[in-house]
């Protein structure tokens, strides 16, 4: 995790691959012992085209709806909310994992030896890891902390006395309004918090509530002395905006790119491909590749296995199994 907006993305892509499970009610309420083909399902449904693609796949996937090789569906077993609910929480629990030892403010080694139940272990810092001993880092790099942030870190010291350990968002909102709708600012004021919990001014503790069924984490910023000195080591975060040259490479770049006409036939034979493959493996077509990477493909017209890995949706397995069949599909279709 290099920012605080990192926990952000890594939110967007699991509600991307993980839709409500409204979307999927949406879908399971249409759906009849008769079969509907899945261009007709989703034009009924109003859900837009990938969205609905990835909650028709979540619902075959726990039983939900039944899809043959051609995608036509028919109802599943209604039993498919449970599992579908237990693979979201497992999901988040990876992540809140990962972040919760990516960015904790302790000794990695503790964190790591009470993540496998040895509390006696977790007593004792390892005095080597970047938290215990940062000016011996070499991944990364600490500054001592300038006089604005001294400054604002005694702020911080004097209204946590006055608290109960309250959320680092509510702290940060109300500490820097000027800049509570910033993330580079929340990042920095994270940063300065970690320096603040390594010189042991503050412990940071990480904690979930409940909203709508959902379990959201935040973290606690909790008091613990406040001497008349002391001095403090912040984590210097790379920049990783993209130059204006680079910006503006990038959006000519996208605009530039062909887009592939619906009646394309190049698209046709690679649904016809597609169709035989899904056949053949006994899956739903948009198992073997999503109509927007189809799409993606014809538009880009890549000529060999390198240009391929270059389509978005084609990863190297992808390129491996299929990569060969598509290159000859497209040679022939042009």
């Amino acid at each position: 995790m290099h920012s605080y907006a990192d926990r952000h993305t890594h939110d967007f892509f699991h509600e991307r691959d993980y839709p409500d499970i409204k979307i999927l009610e949406r879908i399971y309420a249409q759906l009849g012992e008769a079969s509907q083909a899945k261009e007709d399902l989703q034009r009924q449904s109003k859900i837009a085209a990938d969205e609905f693609d990835k909650a028709l796949e979540k619902l075959w996937i726990h039983g939900g709806a039944v899809v043959d090789f051609a995608e036509n569906v028919t109802l599943g077993k209604p039993e498919w909310r449970a599992p579908y609910n237990e693979q979201i929480a497992q999901k988040l629990n990876r992540l809140q994992s990962m972040v919760r030892f990516a960015e904790s403010n302790e000794c990695r080694m503790c964190a790591l030896v009470t993540h496998f139940g040895d509390k006696y272990g977790a007593m004792k810092p390892c005095a080597i890891c970047d938290f215990c001993a940062p000016e011996d880092c070499e991944a990364q790099r600490f500054r001592p902390a300038t006089a604005d942030e001294v400054h604002l870190a005694n702020q911080i010291l004097e209204r946590l006395q006055k608290s109960d350990g309250p959320s680092t968002g509510k702290l940060f909102a109300a500490l820097c309004p000027a800049a509570a709708t910033s993330g580079d600012a929340r990042n920095v004021f994270e940063q300065l918090l970690a320096a603040m919990a390594r010189a042991a001014l503050i412990e940071l503790k990480d904690e979930t509530f409940n909203k709508d069924g959902r379990d959201i984490p935040f973290r606690r910023a909790i008091f613990i002395k406040a001497p008349d000195d002391f001095e403090l080591k912040v984590r210097e975060t790379p920049s990783r905006k993209p130059t204006k040259a680079q910006a503006k490479a990038k959006a000519a770049a996208k605009q530039a790119k062909p887009r592939a006409a619906a009646d394309d036939p190049v698209i046709a034979a690679l649904k016809k491909w597609r169709l035989e493959q899904a056949k053949k493996e006994g899956l739903p077509a948009f198992r073997i590749l999503a109509d927007r990477v189809l799409n993606e493909i014809a538009a880009d017209r890549p000529s060999n296995e390198e240009e391929l890995l270059e389509v978005t949706g084609l990863g190297p397995r992808l390129v491996t199994r299929y990569g060969a069949t598509i290159l000859k599909v497209l040679q022939q279709s042009q």
